[in-house]
């Protein structure tokens, strides 16, 4: 039984092979995580969105991992073909945003729309942090991430994904101390107090 008259709609714009099958291999292993997704989808009516090409539906639908997902809430897709701008992924992303939002007509104003992006990882517990804020009435809330250097951290992120439920459950701390040890060099330049280079 649901606890809150509030809905909550997870949208996620991704299209091309790389980018779903990074989705499903580390993002969607830490949304898995207890304190994510299925601690969300106990409070709150959830859904989830995929804002994608019609063409890479299937790609999604034939995933084993996209069966877990659906244990926890219905999945939609949105096509988004004619919003895609090569090598302008944010501008997609904004006009995809939007669609699926205006989507939802007179409901908008009962929602809580989740902005995600294919490459985010979460520690364990991110959505009962912001179920707090939720739960105080909040109608808006911003969170801060940085890059790190995939290529660094995949093997790190691979052996904590348990074998059997492909669910990622990371405590904040060590994935903070992990991901420090990685950092992108545009996180490194946009740091104020590093001397390297300014971005």
């Amino acid at each position: 039984m649901q606890q809150h008259n509030e809905e909550v709609c997870i949208l996620l714009g991704v299209w091309g092979e790389k980018f779903i099958h990074d989705f499903f291999q580390f993002s969607l292993a830490s949304l898995l995580a207890p304190g994510n997704i299925p601690a969300l989808a106990k409070q709150y009516k959830t859904r989830f969105v995929f804002l994608t090409r019609a063409s890479d539906i299937d790609k999604f639908k034939s995933h084993s991992a996209y069966f877990l997902l659906q244990q926890h809430c219905p999945i939609e897709f949105i096509a988004i073909n004619d919003l895609i701008i090569p090598n302008n992924y944010s501008t997609t992303l904004t006009l995809a945003y939007d669609r699926a939002i205006r989507q939802t007509k007179a409901a908008m104003l009962n929602t809580y729309f989740v902005f995600l992006t294919a490459d985010f990882i979460f520690a364990d517990n991110a959505f009962i942090g912001l179920m707090r804020y939720m739960e105080q009435g909040y109608s808006g809330i911003q969170t801060g991430n940085f890059q790190v250097v995939e290529e660094e951290i995949s093997l790190f992120l691979l052996e904590k994904i348990n074998k059997q439920t492909h669910v990622l459950q990371l405590d904040a701390r060590e994935l903070l101390c992990e991901s420090m040890k990685h950092l992108h060099p545009v996180t490194v330049t946009s740091s104020i107090d590093q001397q390297i280079v300014n971005n």
